[in-house]
């Protein structure tokens, strides 16, 4: 599992747009940290939250067409629907 998918997966079972810190908070609860830990061999990203944002939008940036994220406010994402 990446961030992204870990994004996708926690968005798709919300009913409400949320923050970057919110998603991974909810990836922790969810056991993806560690499913995303194993997929990267121990070693993930030091600072967690700004590599799972940072999936977010350079997805959104670079893929506008074809992303299923779209930021709704200030900092909020959720899947396009």
């Amino acid at each position: 599992m990446t961030y992204y998918d870990a994004a996708k997966k926690v968005l798709e079972q919300s009913d409400v747009p949320m923050k970057v810190d919110e998603i991974w908070e909810k990836a922790i609860e969810l056991g993806y940290d560690k499913i995303i830990a194993e997929t990267l061999n121990g070693k993930m990203s030091k600072t967690p939250i700004a590599s799972l944002g940072a999936k977010i939008y350079t997805d959104i940036k670079f893929n506008p067409d074809t992303t299923i994220f779209v930021k709704v406010g200030r900092g909020k994402f959720f899947i396009k629907k």
